[in-house]
Formats: C-alpha cells, sequence, structure tokens
C-alpha cells in the first residue's frame, strides 16, 4: 500500500496518516485529505443552514 496519497481537492501528495479511513474505497482512504474535508465541512455547515434547521424540525 502507498505511503503517500495525491488530495483530489488541493492536489498536493501527502502522507497517507492525512487522510481519513474509509472502508468503501479501494485503498481504505478518503479522496480529500484532512485540512480539505474539514474546509469542505464548514462551508457546507455554513451553506445549508436553512436547510439543516427545517429538518430539525421535523425531528
Amino acid at each position: 500500500m502507498p505511503e503517500v496519497k495525491r488530495c483530489g481537492q488541493c492536489g498536493k501528495l501527502l502522507p497517507i496518516s492525512e487522510f481519513h479511513k474509509k472502508k468503501n474505497s479501494k485503498d481504505g482512504h478518503q479522496a480529500m485529505c484532512r485540512s480539505c474535508k474539514a474546509e469542505y465541512g464548514r462551508a457546507w455547515y455554513v451553506m445549508n443552514k436553512p436547510k439543516r434547521k427545517k429538518v430539525a424540525h421535523h425531528a
């Protein structure tokens, strides 16, 4: 198994430890590095605030 992987978002070649695990992917790790995934998650949280509130009221 390779010790490095290229991030699908930023394109940097990083150690495999910089990627979260994902059981159903071919190499067992996510395509985005941890920092890109965190940035993506923060952006999603802000962009989908109305959607999240709507879902929470129905629970």
